[in-house]
């Protein structure tokens, strides 16, 4: 009878616990992306001011939407030196990053690029959280794409030529 309350009492502080953001370095981020489905990263350069004040905020976020992994990251030291070129994260400019593993190639990572307010992280992490992986990602998301990368623009044609028709054949 004990042993049984116990692990009821266990269970139900599992239930209640808090998520937490987990601290990685690119091992761990690594294995955490490939262990689940949808995970937060925050990804900010070693004692980025603004990385570090933004944490309380996912803190909490990840308390409200338990359904994600969250974790952060400090990139361009030791061993992950190399993520801070790889994702484009400099030093005062931290980057928060949805990772799903089972989305295809090119729609595996999705970068926030709203505010940084606890009402408006929140709302995207729902979407995060609600988004099957589909060819229709929920509005105004651009999956795998940041907003400096641009589609490639048409091919000119060179001034004073024109294109061959069938008439040209004959």
């Amino acid at each position: 009878m004990a042993a049984r309350l116990a692990l009821l009492v266990s269970a139900a502080h599992a239930a209640t616990a808090s998520p937490t953001v987990q601290a990685l370095d690119a091992a761990a981020m690594q294995k955490l992306v490939a262990s689940n489905d949808k995970v937060v990263l925050l990804m900010h350069a070693e004692g980025c001011e603004r990385g570090e004040s933004f944490l309380p905020t996912l803190e909490k976020i990840a308390a409200e939407l338990p359904g994600l992994t969250y974790g952060k990251i400090s990139v361009g030291e030791g061993s992950n030196s190399g993520l801070a070129t790889k994702f484009s994260v400099a030093k005062g400019a931290p980057s928060l990053r949805a990772m799903f593993r089972n989305a295809p190639p090119a729609k595996r990572m999705l970068e926030y690029a709203g505010p940084p307010t606890f009402e408006a992280v929140l709302e995207w992490c729902k979407g995060v959280h609600a988004w099957d992986g589909s060819d229709t990602p929920p509005t105004g998301w651009e999956v795998g794409k940041r907003d400096d990368e641009q589609e490639p623009a048409p091919a000119k044609k060179k001034a004073g030529k024109r294109e061959r028709t069938e008439k040209d054949e004959v």
